[in-house]
């Protein structure tokens, strides 16, 4: 009977075991960051690209980067993901455009992050081209914009 007990814990264990496990080592917070110590407390934010439902652990970075002034975020939160998340998804979908715009001054965004490794280049070109976004700052990847509410 032991024996037993013991082939369905190793059992047990060895169908759940999730090996290797990959690390990122930390290197801080990139200082491009430190110009959302100067947004305000009610800034609210928004990431780009904004990932969809599959791609949603994509946001684990920018959780940690929330941290240094815990503005909140429309792009969710621990794997949290309410009814407005789906939504926002599809009115995303093609920012920079004039809807996803609109979208995100009806959220009240007030900061629009974009990473531009992962940004379609069409949509990152179309950036100089909104009116409605001021660059704050850029570390030659990371833009980060206020929107302006018209």
């Amino acid at each position: 009977a032991a024996a037993l007990g013991i082939a369905a814990l190793v059992t047990a264990n060895v169908e759940a075991l999730r090996a290797p496990l990959f690390y990122s080592d930390y290197h801080g917070i990139p200082a491009v960051y430190e110009a959302l110590n100067n947004v305000g407390r009610n800034a609210v934010l928004a990431w780009f690209p904004f990932y969809n439902s599959a791609q949603f652990h994509q946001n684990a970075p920018l959780m940690l980067v929330s941290t240094q002034t815990f503005n909140p975020m429309v792009n969710g939160y621990s794997g949290f993901k309410p009814a407005s998340f789906y939504k926002n998804v599809e009115e995303l979908a093609g920012f920079p455009d004039e809807r996803s715009i609109a979208h995100l001054q009806r959220l009240g965004v007030s900061v629009v992050l974009v990473d531009g490794r992962n940004m379609r280049p069409a949509n990152l070109a179309r950036l100089a081209d909104v009116p409605q976004l001021s660059k704050i700052a850029d570390d030659g990847n990371l833009r980060i914009y206020l929107l302006r509410h018209d």
